[in-house]
């Protein structure tokens, strides 16, 4: 898959949330897009930038409708909790963590344990 393929050129730390997870784990389910929890520093944060240039990403703003961001990194990306973005290999989902209850959530520490 070309998205992975671009997060491991630019050694991005990360753990696989949502449906491609759940397949993972042998589910049957279809899924459009990749989900991931990424490591929340800023040197990682700017290495997804760079993947996500890379990959042409647009911000999703709705089914269908995207808008070009001029400026991908570690900064816009670390304000956002959940970053839903198009490329040219697909959908890709940036989530800061998952949710476990209504006040906390599951960050990319816990996942990758």
């Amino acid at each position: 898959m070309a998205l992975i393929e671009a997060l491991a050129r630019h050694e991005v730390q990360y753990v696989i949330v949502g449906g491609w997870a759940a397949i993972q784990h042998g589910a049957v389910r279809r899924t459009d897009d990749l989900d991931i929890c990424p490591e929340w520093s800023l040197a990682n944060l700017d290495r997804l930038g760079a993947a996500l240039r890379e990959l042409g990403a647009e911000l999703a703003i709705s089914p269908g409708n995207t808008v070009p961001v001029p400026v991908i990194d570690s900064v816009l990306i670390s304000r956002m909790q959940i970053g839903t973005w198009q490329t040219r290999a697909g959908g890709f989902d940036i989530l800061r963590g998952i949710p476990k209850t209504a006040t906390s959530e599951a960050r990319f520490e816990e996942l990758s344990a």
